[in-house]
């Protein structure tokens, strides 16, 4: 089953007993298992394993009340075959919760049928919901979808941040958004921040790289870290943009990552690709040997990278 058909049986009200919703979507998750609660007209219950339900129908309830019942996890369950076979005999209303589950595996091929996947929403979607929750430009909107990484859940919970804000301060959600994220208080994994870093540092643009490259400072991410990730990437750029028809076999890359490495091409002409490898291996052995302050050596290279000859 996917979403659409679940929404379907959702508006037609015709609620399956048992579904298995798997992803790292918890936020839209809810909105789900909120909406087929209310279908039901029955409470959510949740328990920590598919035993505790088992205990639950052997024993009776003893409020005479009957339950959405939500179990997420169960790892256990997983190992136990024998108690697959169980769980649509149950005759319970029952929603099994996975964030990420090996489809290779016969737990996820047994289940496959009842199996909802949950990925995360498309850019656009998120773009448009913040306009609508927030009213905020698109800009500032792409901005804040980009910071939470295109999770829904992480979103949510930005969104309630803003609107708080703004209700303690009688403000506009613009002016606290822009508030909160000045003091840096809109959290943005430094995996995130690394990796845009490093894009915007090999494709030439200035203003962005020093943007990031302020935001690595506070999220104490180490510099040796950053200085491999854009040696690699301009070395690659490197190879393929000084090759006619770069292949595998002339590259010694992947095709796909060829493929990315050519939308990062033409930003740098290859003397100067060549001078910046040269300075960043001279600033990575500096730093091994104690010659640069490993505090300025990302700095000292993005002068370097931006350096006009």
């Amino acid at each position: 089953m996917d979403l659409p058909e679940l929404k379907k049986c959702i508006v037609n009200k015709k609620i399956e007993n048992f579904y298995m919703f798997v992803g790292e979507e918890f936020g839209i998750m809810e909105k789900y298992i909120e909406s087929i609660s209310k279908v039901l007209n029955k409470p959510i219950k949740r328990l920590d394993s598919i035993n505790d339900l088992i205990n639950i129908t052997k024993t009776g309830n003893l409020l005479k009340q009957d339950f959405l019942y939500v179990i997420r996890d169960d790892k256990n369950l997983i190992k136990s075959e024998a108690a697959w076979k169980k769980l649509k005999t149950l005759k319970k209303s029952l929603i099994l919760i996975y964030s990420k589950l090996d489809k290779r595996g016969k737990f996820y091929k047994h289940f496959k049928n009842d199996i909802i996947e949950f990925e995360k929403l498309k850019t656009e979607q998120l773009i448009r919901y913040v306009q609508k929750e927030l009213g905020l430009k698109k800009e500032y909107s792409e901005d804040l979808v980009s910071m939470t990484g295109n999770s829904y859940n992480r979103l949510l919970l930005e969104i309630d941040k803003i609107k708080n804000l703004s209700d303690a301060t009688q403000c506009k959600h613009e002016y606290s958004y822009l508030t909160l994220k000045g003091e840096d208080l809109i959290y943005e994994e430094p995996k995130d921040v690394i990796f845009d870093f490093v894009d915007a540092v090999v494709t030439n643009n200035k203003k962005q790289a020093f943007i990031l490259y302020n935001q690595l400072k506070k999220l104490n991410v180490a510099n040796l870290q950053a200085l491999t990730l854009l040696y690699n990437n301009f070395r690659n750029i490197l190879m393929v943009q000084g090759s006619a028809k770069p292949t595998q076999e002339k590259t010694g890359l992947t095709g796909w990552i060829i493929q990315k490495t050519k939308e990062k091409c033409g930003f740098f002409n290859i003397p100067k690709l060549i001078d910046i490898l040269h300075s960043i291996q001279f600033i990575e052995s500096g730093i091994k040997k104690g010659r640069v302050d490993s505090n300025i050596a990302l700095e000292y290279c993005l002068l370097k990278v931006f350096k006009e000859d």
